[in-house]
């Protein structure tokens, strides 16, 4: 399966974080270790984090489409949500048929919150999920579990 990973943007409203401070400020370590599962089980990923490059949501869904990505992960927190809500309507706007799976702290702590505000996802991966990410992609290859409109909670193992 052809897997790729989203760093979004991160902001925040000035009132919370002043603009001069940078919230984002460093490598994302959930996303190297959910990289590391996949690689050690023999699966190959990338990465776009959109903190470092200065690619626009729209040159990101062009280039889901043209590597023809099957699977898209895609990071969140508080900080990045309305990013992330933007990059899932882009992608299926733009007629991206691949599985979309969000996890991260936010949607953890608030998985039917993530559900409310992008409801065009396929999947929500809680808590550390390296492990369930793996037990996820391995039941997707063997077609055990169909498309979930209703993006479930997966949980941790």
């Amino acid at each position: 399966m052809n897997i790729l990973f989203i760093i979004p943007r991160a902001s925040s409203p000035e009132h919370v974080i002043p603009e001069d401070i940078n919230v984002y400020s460093g490598e994302h370590i959930g996303t190297g270790y959910l990289k590391a599962a996949l690689y050690e089980s023999g699966h190959h990923s990338e990465v776009i984090d959109l903190n470092y490059t200065g690619i626009s949501l729209i040159d990101v869904v062009k280039e889901i489409l043209d590597d023809e990505y099957e699977f898209v992960g895609i990071t969140c927190n508080q900080y990045s949500i309305s990013q992330v809500k933007k990059l899932v309507l882009l992608l299926r706007q733009e007629g991206f048929a691949g599985f979309i799976c969000v996890g991260g702290q936010f949607p953890t702590l608030a998985p039917n919150l993530i559900t409310t505000i992008c409801p065009s996802i396929d999947f929500i991966l809680t808590g550390e999920a390296d492990l369930t990410l793996l037990l996820l992609l391995e039941r997707l290859a063997r077609n055990d579990m169909s498309r979930r409109r209703t993006a479930p909670s997966v949980g941790n193992q």
